[in-house]
C-alpha cells in the first residue's frame, strides 16, 4: 500500500499546472475517450481514412478539423470535435518544450489489458520531455513499473520520429495497436510492453492518383521492425516484424491486411534466405539439432469495420478480424477470431454520448470444426512464443481462450467519460502448453466501473474491478477485487 501511494506522489511532485493539449506526430494508443470522438468523427465525414491503425497520425486527423466545416453538426458531434481539437498539436506547440507526467497506482494489476491505458504493475508511473518540430519528433520518457517483489526502471513511449514528404520514419518504443478490436487486437496490441523498433508510417492517406488504384480510397500503411530483448526467452533477441496495410474503398468501410513473424535470434540462421523465405512467407530454412524448420514463426490475417447510420442519431459499427498462425497455399490459416459490433448515439442535446460495445474472441485454432489447441501464440522452435516479458503481443487472455465483452461508454456534457464493463472468459481451455496468464484451465467473470474526470489539474481516473476467480487456481474459486487511480499532466 505505500510503495503504491509513493508512486503517485512523487509522480504528482512535476506538476505545477496543467493542460490538455497532446503534442507528437501522432494520437497514441490507451485513449479511449479519443478513440471514441475520432469514431464519432469519422461517422460524420470530418476524419477520412482507416482508423484502426494506431497510434493514428494527426496528419490525417486533423487534415478536415482545422477549418470550419461549415455545416451544422449535432450537439454531441460539436463537443467530440472541440475535444480533439483540443488535443491537436499546433504550431505553437513547435520548438516549445512539452512536460508530462503519468501516475497509477493498484493493488493488483488488470488481468487482461484492452485498449484501454492501464497499469502493468502495482505502480506504474513516467515521466516525459518532448520536443516537436514542423517535421522533427523527440520525446524522452523515463518509466518505473513496480511491486514488493520486482520493479522495472523503462524507456516506454520514447521516440525519435522525422517527417519525410507524406511519410514518418520513427525509432523507438512504440506502442502499436492493429485492428478494429476495443477488448482485445489479436495480431498487435497494447497488452505486452512495447519491444524496441524502428518503423515508417504513412502520414495522410489519401488515395492513389492512378485510376488502377483509387478504387482502394484513402490507405495507409505501416512497418516496423523490432527486437524482442526480455531476459526470460528461450531464443534470445529475436526481431519481431510487422506489415499493415489498411484502405477505404467505401465511406466508413475499411479493410485491414496485417502480418508479422519473429526471426533469427541466438544461434539461429539469419541469413539473405531466411530474410527472403520468411518475407515471402513460404519455403524452409535448415536448423541443424531443432525441431522445426519453418524460417521464423507468422502469423498474419485480414479485419474490417463497416459503420452506418441506423436512424438520424444512432450509428451502428459491424467489425471483425481472423489470424492466421500459420501459412497453407500462400494464405494464413489456424485462424484466432474476433467479432463484435458498437451501438452508439447521442444523449440529450447537451453534447453527451453514449456508445455499447459487444465483442468475441477466440484464440483456439480454427474456424467452425477442428480446433486445434496450443498454436496460436505458440511456436515449435521460439518455444516461449509469440509474448513480450511473458505477455501475449496479440490477444489480451492468449492462445486457446475464448471471451466476452459488453462494455458501456458514456461521455457527459462536463467531458467525463462513464465506463462499465463484463467479461466472461475462458483462459487455457485445454490447460496444458506454454501460456501467458494460467497454466490450468480457467473460467473467469470480470466486472469493472470506471471513470475518467478531466479537471485543470490533468485528467484523473478511478477503475474498480472484480474477479470471480484468478488464474493458476485449478479446483478453487478464488475471487480478487482490486481499484486503480490514475492522473496524467501536461505543463
Amino acid at each position: 500500500m505505500v510503495r503504491w501511494v509513493a508512486g503517485v506522489v512523487i509522480a504528482g511532485l512535476f506538476s505545477l499546472w496543467t493542460g490538455t493539449a497532446v503534442a507528437g506526430p501522432w494520437a497514441e494508443a490507451g485513449d479511449r475517450q479519443l478513440r471514441n470522438d475520432i469514431e464519432i468523427l469519422a461517422q460524420f465525414g470530418l476524419i477520412r481514412g482507416p482508423i484502426t491503425t494506431w497510434p493514428l497520425p494527426w496528419a490525417q486527423i486533423s487534415s478536415r478539423l482545422k477549418a470550419d466545416t461549415g455545416k451544422p453538426l449535432p450537439p454531441h458531434v460539436r463537443m467530440a470535435l472541440a475535444r480533439v481539437r483540443a488535443k491537436m498539436p499546433s504550431a505553437r506547440d513547435f520548438g516549445r518544450p512539452l512536460l508530462k507526467t503519468e501516475a497509477r497506482a493498484t493493488n493488483r494489476a488488470k488481468l487482461s489489458r484492452d485498449f484501454g491505458n492501464t497499469a502493468r504493475d502495482e505502480v506504474d508511473a513516467s515521466v516525459s520531455a518532448e520536443m516537436n518540430w514542423s517535421a522533427t519528433s523527440a520525446r524522452l520518457s523515463v518509466g518505473y513499473q513496480g511491486n514488493d517483489v520486482d520493479d522495472t526502471l523503462s524507456f516506454d513511449g520514447s521516440y525519435l520520429a522525422f517527417a519525410l514528404g507524406n511519410w514518418m520514419i520513427y525509432g523507438g518504443w512504440i506502442d502499436h495497436w492493429w485492428g478494429p478490436g476495443w477488448a482485445s487486437g489479436l495480431i498487435v496490441s497494447t497488452n505486452a510492453r512495447p519491444a524496441p523498433r524502428i518503423g515508417l508510417m504513412r502520414l495522410n492517406p489519401r488515395p492513389f492518383g492512378t485510376p488502377l488504384l483509387r478504387w482502394l480510397g484513402p490507405w495507409q500503411f505501416n512497418v516496423f521492425l523490432g527486437q524482442l530483448d526480455d531476459d526470460e526467452r528461450l531464443i534470445r533477441n529475436p526481431y519481431y516484424m510487422g506489415f499493415r496495410f489498411a484502405f477505404e474503398p467505401l465511406d466508413n468501410f475499411e479493410i485491414g491486411l496485417s502480418r508479422t513473424m519473429m526471426l533469427c535470434g541466438k544461434d539461429q540462421q539469419c541469413g539473405f534466405k531466411t530474410w527472403t523465405n520468411v518475407l515471402i512467407g513460404v519455403g524452409n530454412v535448415e536448423n541443424p539439432g531443432l525441431v522445426s524448420e519453418d524460417p521464423g514463426n507468422q502469423l498474419g490475417g485480414a479485419d474490417f469495420r463497416w459503420s452506418f447510420g441506423v436512424s438520424d442519431h444512432v450509428t451502428l459499427a459491424l467489425f471483425g478480424q481472423l489470424i492466421g498462425e500459420d501459412e497453407k497455399d500462400f494464405l494464413p490459416f489456424k485462424f484466432a477470431k474476433l467479432a463484435g459490433f458498437s451501438v452508439d448515439g447521442p444523449w440529450g442535446d447537451r453534447g453527451a454520448h453514449w456508445r455499447f460495445i459487444t465483442e468475441y474472441t477466440d484464440t483456439a485454432a480454427g474456424l467452425i470444426r477442428d480446433t486445434q489447441f496450443n498454436v496460436v501464440y505458440n511456436h515449435s522452435r521460439y518455444r516461449s512464443g509469440y509474448r513480450y516479458h511473458g505477455r501475449s503481443l496479440g490477444d489480451r487472455l492468449d492462445g486457446d481462450s475464448r471471451a466476452w465483452s459488453f462494455t458501456a461508454l458514456f461521455t457527459d456534457s462536463e467531458n467525463w467519460t462513464w465506463r462499465a464493463n463484463y467479461e466472461r472468459a475462458r483462459i487455457n481451455i485445454d490447460g496444458t502448453g506454454v501460456h501467458g496468464i494460467s497454466a490450468n484451465a480457467e473460467r473467469i467473470n470480470i466486472f469493472e466501473a470506471g471513470v475518467q474526470a478531466p479537471s485543470r489539474f490533468g485528467n484523473f481516473d478511478l477503475e474498480v474491478r472484480y474477479e470471480d476467480d484468478r488464474p493458476n487456481t485449478p479446483g478453487e474459486s478464488d475471487s480478487a477485487t482490486a481499484i486503480e487511480f490514475g492522473w496524467a499532466a501536461t505543463f
